[in-house]
């Protein structure tokens, strides 16, 4: 079996030791902190915590990514805490709460999330080759390994995990201006993708934020699809301002079954699975089902085609407005789709929109 795929799996619980910071901050100055035993870098837009890791680096990703959200949205982001190693405990929540730092991101590096694939890798092979010498599985970990990192060299790696880094702070901010939590909880009794909003717009504001190197994928990912299958690829607009992250029932099964054996008192669980292609393929999608990973690229591409046509950076922020007022797509684009030289219904956007894609990729749609 030839492993190629890795998906991270992270459990949140409250119990565990706690880690006292006396970090204090006042919104859009540099927060001063203190953690002991970690090393902590402050920006504009808030801190990186951690024992290792590229933390001043790391301070400035936020900030860039701070100013894409401000480009686009026009509201100032929450104070934000990133804290490295996969876990926040409930002794550090605490002190990054009552020190103002509202949006607050567990992150694994490359560094950690290495040493998880690689240690699932070492238990797969072991279950299925018990009689394996140690130098023979040491070896195929390591090719299993390479394997899993030929998406890029050493620096495409960074650039990749840096745009995630951006794009899931964007998405805490997206949802605390405009959906806040008690307005999630109070609307929301099961589990969903994000905050209260539609997931195509909380995918925005995600993919808006990210670094050139995530923007450029997710644009060339576009084109090579719609070239090879233009007519399937990408959901009918109806269809997308309304629907669930294709992605997140999917996980959530994943999710679940890390849940069921999480034991009480853990802080944070962390799994790695590692499916092989055909698993992989089986997990995002069956035959016939689109490829549930192109709804960024759909959504990198309509935020290109909405703002090339409106001619207005922040003309998420408008929809978002409206639809947290209780209005929807369609009745924007009724409202104010003339103002914004857009169609005024959803069929007309339809059209416009499969032009644009046609223009950009030579597709016929």
């Amino acid at each position: 079996m030839i492993l190629t795929t890795a998906l991270l799996i992270t459990l949140t619980a409250t119990a565990g030791p706690a880690l006292h910071s006396d970090a204090k901050t006042t919104h859009g100055e540099p927060a001063q902190c203190t953690v002991k035993g970690y090393e902590c870098s402050t920006s504009k837009t808030g801190i990186v915590i951690g024992k290792t890791g590229d933390l001043a680096n790391l301070a400035a990703v936020m900030d860039d990514a701070a100013e894409r959200y401000r480009k686009y949205y026009g509201t100032e982001p929450a104070q934000a805490a990133l804290v490295l190693g996969g876990s926040i405990d409930a002794g550090l929540k605490a002190d990054l709460d009552s020190s103002g730092f509202k949006t607050q991101l567990p992150w694994l590096t490359s560094e950690d999330k290495a040493k998880l694939y690689s240690s699932a890798i070492r238990t797969q092979i072991k279950a299925q080759k018990p009689d394996l010498s140690a130098a023979a599985l040491e070896a195929l970990v390591k090719t299993t390994m390479a394997t899993l990192n030929k998406t890029g060299g050493n620096n495409s790696a960074v650039q990749r995990e840096q745009g995630a880094v951006a794009h899931e702070f964007a998405h805490l901010w997206y949802m605390d201006a405009f959906w806040p939590k008690k307005d999630h909880e109070a609307s929301h009794n099961s589990p969903q993708y994000g905050g209260a909003g539609p997931d195509w717009l909380d995918e925005m504001a995600a993919v808006l934020a990210e670094n050139e190197t995530l923007t450029s994928s997710r644009r060339s990912r576009l084109v090579t699809v719609l070239k090879d299958n233009p007519a399937e690829a990408l959901w009918p607009l109806k269809e997308y301002f309304t629907m669930e992250h294709p992605i997140f029932r999917k996980i959530q099964k994943q999710m679940e079954a890390v849940q069921k054996e999480a034991s009480d008192g853990v802080t944070m669980k962390t799994r790695v699975v590692v499916y092989n292609d055909e698993e992989y393929k089986k997990l995002i999608g069956g035959t016939g089902e689109r490829d549930p990973s192109l709804f960024y690229a759909q959504s990198r591409a309509f935020a290109d085609f909405l703002i090339e046509a409106t001619g207005e950076d922040r003309i998420f922020a408008s929809i978002s407005r409206h639809i947290a007022d209780g209005g929807t797509m369609r009745s924007w684009l009724r409202d104010v789709g003339k103002e914004k030289g857009l169609p005024t219904t959803l069929v007309d956007l339809q059209t416009r929109w499969d032009l644009w894609l046609q223009t950009r990729t030579g597709s016929v749609a």
